[in-house]
């Protein structure tokens, strides 16, 4: 019987609680979450060549959309030689990043110094957050490891290119054109002004001046290139006659430019790139061979 009495006075307090449950649902629910603090953070790592104009790494923020101050501070102590200096690697307009009210992303600016010698050799610096008003620092995403990569200068590349590179012309020897190759090397003067030519006869010694900047080789008129039995052999521009089956030096400057695979091709439409032989007193003799369509290609 007790039993029984002790389970009517629990539903009586079931019955009781839901009436007040009733009661208490009849206002409208309101819900308050939690405001997201805000968060700073940079990329893990950012790389760039020494000749770019600026390398760029990000600063980010994520939660609310607070303003913002964030302090950052470069070092490289801790990759020795290759650690890049500040003032003689690279330079920084400013170590202060502000955000305004609901900005999330800046920039900190590293300008590289473009150093003219060039010795293959990568230089690191780390940029750390060491300081944020407004915002707390991600542990995980303090710290970004830049790379300043050294590029070999353009004359230095052409320089390499040209060390390995094929004659092509079309020929005017025995009366048809036929299409001749020769393999020949361009070695480049300490002053950077002008290719001496080795490897075949026609072109052996000879120099080409070179401007790097427009990309271009000149052939100056009766450039000499050897000897021969007493005479100078020039190489240069020359024209052809068909009525008399003969050829005839020019004063013509030959033109090649080279494009992004180093190919030279030489504007001879006119005329004809021709081995003359001239005498001592620098009267034309006789000419050996002629080309056109002219390319130095690298192999």
């Amino acid at each position: 019987m007790k039993y029984f009495y002790f389970l009517l006075l629990f539903l009586v307090g079931c019955i009781a609680c839901n009436d007040d449950d009733d009661d208490q649902n009849t206002a409208p629910l309101e819900w308050t979450f939690p405001e997201l603090e805000t968060t700073v953070y940079i990329g893990s790592s950012v790389s760039g060549q020494e000749s770019d104009s600026v390398i760029l790494v990000p600063v980010m923020l994520m939660g609310n959309e607070a303003a913002a101050t964030v302090t950052l501070h470069a070092n490289s102590e801790a990759y020795g030689e290759q650690g890049a200096v500040e003032g003689k690697d690279f330079n920084l307009e400013t170590t202060t990043i502000t955000f305004n009210q609901g900005e999330k992303l800046q920039y900190l600016k590293i300008t590289p110094i473009n150093d003219p010698v060039y010795n293959a050799q990568n230089k690191y610096l780390d940029i750390t957050i060491v300081q944020a008003s407004g915002a707390q620092i991600l542990p995980q995403g303090k710290n970004c490891k830049v790379t300043i990569t050294d590029v070999k200068p353009d004359w230095m590349k052409v320089r390499d290119a040209f060390k390995n590179m094929r004659f092509s012309g079309e020929s005017m020897a025995w009366g048809s054109i036929q299409t001749m190759e020769h393999d020949i090397s361009m070695i480049l003067s300490e002053d950077r002004t002008y290719f001496t030519v080795n490897g075949w006869d026609l072109l052996n010694g000879l120099k080409l001046r070179v401007d790097f900047e427009k990309r271009e080789l000149y052939l100056d008129p009766k450039t000499p290139s050897e000897t021969s039995d007493g005479n100078t052999v020039y190489v240069g521009a020359c024209t052809y006659d068909a009525d008399h089956n003969t050829y005839s030096p020019i004063d013509k400057i030959l033109i090649g430019k080279w494009n992004s695979s180093y190919t030279v091709e030489f504007a001879i439409s006119d005329c004809y790139l021709g081995e003359l032989l001239l005498d001592d007193t620098g009267a034309y003799v006789n000419v050996w061979d002629c080309y056109q369509a002219v390319t130095l290609s690298k192999r």
